[in-house]
């Protein structure tokens, strides 16, 4: 919801807006379809199409947005205004982001100090603290933190920091083709952090030392993971990381840890190409820059005897189908929810 005071004007803004219980509250009624979720049915049905069979995009949907069809959907012909979003923002270089990747090891101190006087406590200050000395002590390699240098390449008067742990499972249909190797083109990318969903869109370009990639995630429900398992797809990889973030409007700047690998990677992120350029040159990391994704570094990182079987290494099977379980899990979760939540209205309603 965002007020505008000026014209006396509020604006609701979700999936959920107009529904009847909502919208007769309303004095406009505007729906807006299609988007990054039209990228993704898209894809689903190339992936099919190159696998050899053969999907309405109907049947896409109903598998994939089941809510959507189910809640949405019917409330969208009584809209006012109808906007149909054909901008697929993967296609976009105005929504791209310039990446440097590098894994060298900093001869100086790296990053903190003083974010807690920018928009975190002292508690957030810690905690990062807390963060790396974990990583010091799972790993030889330190990364150090100082003042000075964050000042170099950010501006501290704007600087803020966050820590996220995540797992990125890669989803991929079997019988498309493929090399020896597999690829994060083959495969669709689901983040599970902090308990939510979210869809990573990269299919990134290389140039020169630069990962350039747009800038779409989109958060999704259970239920559409869920939808893409249903409709074949296999979990056939998994990168499960610790990542502490700094950011101040311009660039990012990313340390993270994956796990299995020895050395922390460090990302720094933003639109403006020679920004990026700029504060990779201040932190001294000319000359020590990887394009290689992570799926490709994890893979590479595993061993040759545990080679792969169905697509799957063997050191990964395992955890692979505690993730699906797990998604599994929070569809159930939803459904009996739902139910729930739809009773009580119910026995609302009776009385």
């Amino acid at each position: 919801m965002a007020m505008h005071g000026g014209g006396g004007v509020v604006i609701f803004e979700g999936v959920y807006t107009l529904h009847p219980a909502i919208r007769k509250f309303l004095d406009l009624w505007i729906a807006v379809v299609g988007g990054v979720h039209s990228h993704l049915i898209a894809r689903i049905q190339r992936d099919k199409n190159r696998a050899g069979f053969s999907i309405s995009q109907t049947e896409i949907m109903t598998t994939v947005f089941p809510l959507f069809q189910q809640y949405i959907e019917p409330h969208l012909v009584h809209a006012h205004l109808k906007i149909q979003n054909d901008f697929d923002p993967v296609l976009s270089p105005e929504s791209s982001l310039f990446v440097l990747k590098s894994k060298k090891q900093l001869p100086f101190h790296l990053i903190l100090v003083r974010l807690h006087l920018h928009h975190h406590s002292f508690v957030l200050l810690s905690l990062v603290l807390v963060v790396l000395v974990h990583l010091q002590q799972e790993n030889c390699h330190v990364l150090h933190v100082s003042c000075q240098d964050i000042l170099k390449v950010l501006d501290a008067s704007k600087v803020c920091s966050s820590v996220q742990n995540f797992t990125d499972v890669y989803l991929r249909l079997p019988g498309i083709p493929s090399n020896a190797q597999l690829t994060e083109g083959e495969c669709i990318r689901v983040r599970i952090c902090e308990g939510r969903f979210a869809l990573l869109i990269r299919e990134p370009i290389r140039e020169g030392n630069f990962i350039i990639q747009p800038k779409v995630d989109f958060d999704i429900s259970a239920s559409t993971v869920a939808g893409l398992l249903k409709l074949g797809y296999q979990a056939v990889a998994y990168i499960e990381a610790s990542a502490v973030i700094y950011q101040d409007g311009k660039i990012l700047i990313e340390v993270d840890h994956l796990q299995g690998v020895s050395t922390p990677y460090l990302q720094i992120k933003g639109t403006n190409k020679e920004i990026v350029t700029s504060a990779g040159s201040a932190l001294c990391l000319d000359g020590s820059y990887t394009t290689k994704s992570y799926l490709q570094i994890i893979l590479e990182s595993l061993p040759a005897d545990g080679n792969v079987s169905i697509g799957i290494h063997n050191q990964q099977a395992a955890r692979l189908q505690e993730l699906v379980e797990f998604i599994q899990s929070q569809v159930l979760w939803t459904i009996l929810l739902s139910a729930l939540v739809g009773y009580s209205l119910y026995q609302k309603k009776r009385h």
